[in-house]
């Protein structure tokens, strides 16, 4: 930190012995002897900035830094002020730079010309901009006499324009009090027209300097000056009674301080009233409404405050009570409670009750809904074609979640939309039942969408003595409502009392958010007609046979639940077919019924329907399970294995039908198909075990087990897949086209990186695309070979061709890595990313079953594709001759085998599957329909003479 006034000390203690100047003065700078000998400049960045205050022409300038930031003092002279008094101190200043600079200032006062020594701030601006010289000022109140010193800092950012100051202004300023504390406010008691104010004068100034001056204080109900108080002592307590409130209410106070230089500044303390005077009673609480037949008891809580919170004579309340529909009940009730009614006849009703004080009333408040008046006489309906329909009904929300029943206007009906836990009721009115009597219940419902079951609703229907959730004791229906579509319900039911009973439609639990509808309900009397039959039962005939044993217990009760006063007689039908009339059958007695004639196997819906003279009961139905022999199950448990190197085929037999019915275990059969060529082995194969002993042709097989009862045969299930056959004769050709051909193929990862050649079916070739050293061996189908030369050809491209692959084509008589390989070819840089022939002529050293091996080498292996692959024979054999015989010869112009002789015929593909074996005559064979390639066809003679020839297609 750098001072400009090197006599600082010495200044300083001068100035705290002998300053004179006090206020009002200016402190301006006239000159630069003055302002060198009176004014002290402090940078306290002077080891990185050399700019700071300086005089220029009768002002003081702060010269912008263009590299660091400011942080420069410019302290005044000092000036004695006194403990007590307010001042006012402001200092001119302006800024010279551009339209987006801006200087950071602060204005602090200290009794020490020094950075430590302002410790009071009075003004601060961190984006300060003005061309001309403007004030800035703030207000001080010393706690003690004494010297002061007023400064002025400069810490703005660098290249911020250059700042300017003139002069520092100060003033005595006016002390005002503060405002006061703690008001309370108290109304009048029991009512009375009068409040009662109570605060804490105050003991300092607006500045927050000791008061030294208090007059009083002013006091405002509202806007209105209501009280001048002239008395006061700083820091105690005062109080005022206002009696002068002429209206009941809440009022809004305010009190303000005041002195000789005026009232207290800034936001007065207020206070808001409680209710003053008499006040409104609040409004009944717990008003219920309940009815027993034309008598309605209305009760309720009476209010102990006002609505308002104010006072009101508890003793003094009376109620105006009214009923809708019927107007006012009562003006002025008073008691006894609860309040009684008798409505004039049956209908819905809302009662209202109003408490009334000193003629002011509370808010009205409505009851519940309540139905009273006595009961409806049968024939009783209702089809909901206005609102209105629902007056008489009792709808509950038992859940208390208020999503419950209610009117739907567009439809004409009444809807429950739903929710996560339903406990919703509609009750009917009250409906007068006669005991012994059998009635008939009829509604409609359906659902707004029954897409899911999460959309159905439980519904069940029920009765009893009163319209509450409690009283409907009894179930007379319930069901799951499932469908969109409308469908009528009817119930059928008896009373054991004469008397009123009221009907309940309940839904209940889980449900979403869809609704379900009512519609179209009535009651009358019905007919009786028997209850519906119990205990019945279907038993299918033994051993498949084609019979049923139907068995029941006829109906004692009415379905209404009464003694029945006779049964005429039972009828059964299979379907809508009537097997079966029993007359006169006895009440409450067993039947039992054998169905000899059923058409054919399967599952059938019994019925048995009672009557009472032509009066026919509800039909109880069941169905049977399968009747007859079933179609059996498939085998399980399916698995190919290697039995000393032949195909083995073990499965699971089932035990009963795919219907669940009988099958003859004893008897099943099974048909055996192998895949490639779909080849039947067997249809009569009686035990689980399978061994194919044919000479296989190398390829992947499958097997097909399908189960045979009598004409009847299940599902086919197919094994697992297994590479079986004689090794491949030459030539060997492949292009890849499925995984089933390259199943015959050999992988080895040789290094066990887990990362080794795989078969990409889309791009039909062999892919080595592992990010690691290659060490991964591509093995042939083993393949018969004659002693001599032979020519390998295969297709290869790389992935990239900066990053060449390399292969090993070697020749062996096993899959296994190592000496027993023998290298016929190296190939170190495959680049080429397209596919391209690589032919390796090779010689067999002895005739035998041999492999051609293919193994990635590379060290760091972007991709090596191999998409396909030809051995053939360059050895002169007796078959080689064969082909030059006209006897059978390949005429490629129609594609078409011409033979001399007929015979046996096999035609073999290069993969060594036989894809054609037929019986013909001597003649031509349309081979068009073979994709191309190259095979050898065998024609075995009537004689025995044997001839093979290789073609290309």
């Amino acid at each position: 930190m750098k001072k400009i006034t090197s006599v600082l000390f010495l200044f300083y203690c001068f100035s705290v012995g002998w300053a004179q100047t006090v206020p009002p003065c200016t402190l301006e700078i006239t000159d630069a002897e003055t302002f060198a000998r009176d004014w002290t400049v402090i940078d306290v960045n002077s080891d990185v900035s050399a700019n700071t205050w300086a005089y220029n022409d009768g002002n003081a300038m702060y010269a912008q830094d263009t590299r660091n930031a400011a942080d420069d003092w410019l302290i005044a002279p000092a000036v004695t002020l006194e403990a007590g008094k307010a001042y006012k101190v402001s200092a001119y200043v302006k800024h010279d730079g551009m339209t987006f600079d801006k200087q950071k200032i602060e204005l602090k006062i200290g009794t020490a010309p020094t950075v430590e020594g302002l410790t009071i701030r009075l003004v601060y601006d961190e984006s300060f901009q003005s061309k001309l010289f403007v004030e800035k000022s703030g207000t001080f109140s010393p706690a003690e006499s004494g010297v002061f010193y007023v400064g002025l800092h400069c810490s703005s950012g660098s290249y911020m324009g250059d700042l300017y100051f003139q002069k520092v202004v100060i003033e005595e300023a006016p002390v005002y009090p503060a405002q006061i504390t703690d008001l309370s406010i108290v109304a009048g008691e029991r009512g009375a027209m009068s409040a009662t104010l109570s605060w804490t004068w105050p003991s300092s100034d607006h500045l927050g300097g000791a008061l030294s001056s208090l007059s009083g204080a002013k006091i405002y109900r509202g806007t209105d000056l209501v009280a001048t108080l002239d008395t006061a002592t700083v820091g105690g307590k005062a109080g005022w009674i206002d009696s002068s409130i002429e209206t009941a209410g809440i009022y809004k106070y305010k009190v303000v301080a005041y002195n000789t230089f005026g009232d207290a500044q800034g936001s007065a303390t207020t206070v808001t009233s409680p209710w003053i005077g008499n006040d409104a009673p609040a409004a009944v609480t717990d008003l219920v409404a309940s009815a027993e037949d034309a008598t309605v008891s209305l009760s309720f809580t009476p209010p102990t405050v006002g609505k308002n919170g104010g006072y009101i004579d508890t003793e003094a309340l009376t109620y105006k009570i009214g009923r809708t529909p019927g107007g006012v009940l009562s003006e002025s009730f008073s008691g006894p409670f609860p309040y009684i009614d008798e409505v004039p006849e049956l209908g819905s009703y809302i009662y209202t009750v109003v408490a009334m004080f000193d003629g002011k009333a509370s808010v009205s408040v409505a009851s519940n809904k309540v139905v009273a008046g006595g009961a409806k006489e049968l024939p009783y309906s209702e089809s909901f074609d206005t609102e209105s329909s629902l007056d008489l009904f009792t709808i509950l929300s038992a859940n208390g979640d208020n999503s419950t029943w209610k009117y739907e206007s567009s439809k004409k009906m009444v809807q429950y939309w739903g929710g996560s836990d339903a406990d919703e009721w509609l009750i009917t009115p009250k409906l007068n039942l006669v005991a012994g009597k059998n009635y008939k219940l009829l509604f409609k419902t359906g659902l707004e969408n029954a897409a899911s079951e999460g959309s159905y609703k439980d519904l069940s229907v029920t009765i009893g003595r009163a319209a509450t959730a409690e009283a409907q004791s009894t179930r007379l229906f319930r069901d799951t409502i499932q469908s969109a579509l409308m469908e009528e319900k009817e119930v059928v039911f008896s009373v054991s009392e004469s008397g009123g009973y009221h009907i309940g439609f309940h839904c209940y639990g889980q449900t979403n958010w869809y609704a379900i509808f009512i519609d179209d309900l009535s009651v009358d009397e019905t007919v009786v007609v028997p209850a519906v039959v119990s205990d019945l039962t279907v038993a299918p005939g033994e051993q498949g046979a084609m019979s049923a044993t139907v068995a029941w217990t006829n109906p004692s009760l009415s379905a209404a639940g009464t003694q029945l006063p006779m049964l005429t007689k039972m009828e059964l039908y299979r379907g809508e077919t009537l097997i079966y009339t029993q007359e006169d059958p006895i009440k409450g007695g067993s039947e039992q019924v054998i169905d000899e004639d059923v058409p054919a196997p399967g599952k059938y819906e019994y019925r048995v329907i009672g009557y009472v003279e032509e009066n026919a009961g509800e039909a109880a139905v069941v169905e049977s399970t399968w009747i007859g022999a079933d179609t059996p199950k498939s085998v399980t448990d399916v698995e190919l294995t290697d039995a000393e190197g032949k195909p083995q085929v073990t499965f699971r037999a089932p035990a009963e039908g795919v219907n669940g019915g009988y099958i003859d275990v004893e008897n099943l059969r099974y048909r055996i198909v192998r895949d490639p060529g779909s080849e039947m082995l067997t249809e009569s194969l009686t035990d689980t075990v399978y061994v194919d002993s044919d000479d296989l042709s190398l390829a992947l097989y499958r097997y097909t087990v399908t189960t045979l009862s009598g004409d009847m045969e299940s599902e086919s299930v197919t094994s697992n897949a297994l590479v079986f056959g004689r090794a491949l004769g030459l030539p060997y050709e492949t292009s890849m086209d499925s995984a089933d051909e390259m199943a015959l193929w050999t992988i080895v990862d040789a290094n066990n990186d887990t990362k080794s050649w795989v078969y990409d079916a889309t791009e039909k070739e062999m892919k080595y695309t592992a990010y690691s050293a290659a060490d991964d061996w591509l093995f042939t189908p083993p393949f018969e070979a004659k002693k001599g030369s032979h020519t390998l050809e295969f297709r290869a491209r790389a992935e990239k061709y900066r990053y060449p692959e390399s292969i090993e084509v070697t020749l062996g008589s096993d899959v296994l890595p190592g000496e027993s390989q023998t290298v016929i070819a190296l190939y170190p840089e495959i680049n080429s990313t397209l596919s391209e022939l690589y032919t390796v002529d090779f010689s067999v050293p002895s005739d035998g079953i041999w492999y051609i091996g293919l193994h990635a080498t590379t060290q760091d292996p972007w991709g090596l594709y191999i998409s396909s692959c030809s051995i053939i024979s360059n050895v002169i054999s007796g078959i080689d001759g064969l082909e030059c015989m006209n006897e059978v010869y390949f005429d490629r112009s129609n594609h078409s085998l011409v033979f001399d002789k007929g015979g046996d015929i096999q035609i073999i593909n290069a993969a060594g599957v036989t894809v054609v074996s037929c019986e013909s005559e001597s003649g031509r064979m349309d081979l068009s329909q073979l994709p191309a390639g190259l095979y050898i066809a065998r024609v075995v003679t009537e004689e025995g003479k044997t001839i093979q020839i290789k073609f290309i297609k």
